[in-house]
């Protein structure tokens, strides 16, 4: 149901987006605010897949192949339609991508075992402290490459492994910021919150989500405004974060559903290029 959503939601946003220089503007920007409304289900929806994967990597290389897979459709139908490429972003699936590269650094992280202090009491006191307390550090007990159901990580030095894993993050953050990519740097610190708060937050999750959600769209808002002196469009998101917590069935997606989501995002672009050329 909410994958659903998120599609019909979708479609009305690249509507707006690919027909905008046909259809009267005030419609275009309406369709364009309903539109939102699926950043934070398909966010959600990613970082929750990633939570469950079995193979991080298949889930990775997926969502690589998906990401140019669709571009090219657009690189090879933009000039038919009359559409200028400067005009449009990279798709919003490249910015799953640097989601993707947050969170794999995010599990470098929490795979890092945290030490812990274990106190003993001596029967007879130190003669030369006069202490008869002895402390010793012992691990969590937790081993990197466990830490979680289908994230490989791989033994690395402690330093090494915490280095690697911000640096990952850095740089998933700044590659959606820097890079023209639809919904960018918003789609990756969104599939961070919800990840965090899948992760770290067994209780009231979609409380923590609306709260944090709107502390980021605000963040964003006034940040996008300040740079460019307008004002996003992408406010309305926060309308869907009830419906992330929808209750779900908790049999896995069969695998044909999942393929077709996976087919749905070029095929709608395709469809809606084509209709553009038709029309």
């Amino acid at each position: 149901m909410k994958k659903l959503l998120a599609c019909i939601f979708l479609i009305i946003d690249h509507i707006g987006l690919y027909y905008a220089d046909v259809l009267p503007a005030k419609l275009c920007i309406a369709m364009r605010v309903i539109g939102s409304l699926a950043l934070p289900l398909f966010a959600y929806s990613f970082a929750f897949g990633f939570t469950q994967t079995r193979s991080a990597k298949n889930y990775f290389l997926r969502i690589l192949f998906l990401a140019f897979f669709t571009q090219t459709l657009l690189f090879l139908l933009l000039p038919a339609t009359g559409i200028p490429y400067e005009s449009l972003p990279l798709n919003s699936v490249f910015a799953l991508l640097c989601g993707f590269v947050v969170l794999y650094g995010c599990e470098l992280l929490f795979a890092i075992p945290p030490d812990r202090i274990g106190s003993l009491r001596l029967i007879v006191a130190n003669a030369q402290t006069h202490s008869d307390r002895f402390d010793i550090r012992i691990g969590h007990g937790v081993r990197a490459g466990t830490d979680g159901p289908g994230v490989y990580i791989p033994e690395l030095p402690l330093g090494a492994q915490f280095s690697l894993g911000i640096g990952l993050i850095a740089a998933g953050v700044v590659a959606a910021f820097l890079f023209p990519i639809e919904y960018g740097v918003l789609t990756v610190l969104s599939v961070l919150l919800f990840y965090i708060i899948e992760k770290r937050i067994p209780k009231n999750q979609s409380t923590w989500a609306f709260f944090g959600f709107l502390l980021l769209i605000a963040s964003y808002l006034v940040t996008f405004y300040l740079m460019t002196g307008e004002v996003s469009l992408q406010g309305a998101g926060i309308a869907a974060i009830f419906l992330c917590y929808l209750p779900a069935r908790a049999k896995r997606p069969s695998r044909a559903i999942q393929s077709a989501i996976y087919v749905f995002f070029p095929l709608h672009v395709l469809v809606l290029l084509l209709l553009r050329l038709i029309l």
